[in-house]
């Protein structure tokens, strides 16, 4: 295998911050793949609307972030007759596939790297999403962070 041939993807892949590209011609498959290990963000509930407030403030849970890893157009689902990965409540384990980013044509899978109960979904369907923008927040399970 001429690794000349692969140069061009390797640097689109670099200059573009992709997590994963998979180029295939003919009999020949090859994935780049980025891992990622950034520490979740971490934001404060907001009190639900039309809450009376509290005599004395007091702080709610502290909810983390899946955040998107690259600019581009957000997806809930595999599919537009398919259903969402997951919904408000659901449980969502580390490596849990939770939606998918279109960049430049290539759909990358968004892995949550936290564990934790889906608390809202702030990315809307078919919304474009920067690098760094939360996707969802997540309520952490007991006694994880």
């Amino acid at each position: 295998m001429d690794t000349e041939k692969l140069r061009p993807w390797v640097e689109l892949f670099k200059r573009h911050q992709l997590t994963e590209l998979i180029v295939e011609s003919g009999d020949l498959k090859v994935a780049l793949r980025r891992a990622t290990r950034e520490a979740p963000q971490v934001y404060q509930a907001a009190p639900a609307p039309g809450a009376q407030p509290a005599a004395a403030p007091a702080a709610g849970p502290a909810l983390l972030a899946i955040c998107s890893p690259l600019l581009g157009v957000f997806y809930r689902s595999p599919a537009p007759d398919r259903p969402p990965f997951v919904e408000v409540g659901d449980l969502v384990r580390a490596g849990d596939t939770i939606g998918l980013v279109e960049a430049m044509k290539v759909m990358n899978d968004i892995a949550a790297e936290i564990e934790g109960r889906v608390a809202q979904i702030t990315a809307q369907n078919g919304q474009l999403v920067n690098e760094g923008e939360p996707l969802m927040l997540l309520a952490p399970f007991p006694g994880r962070r």
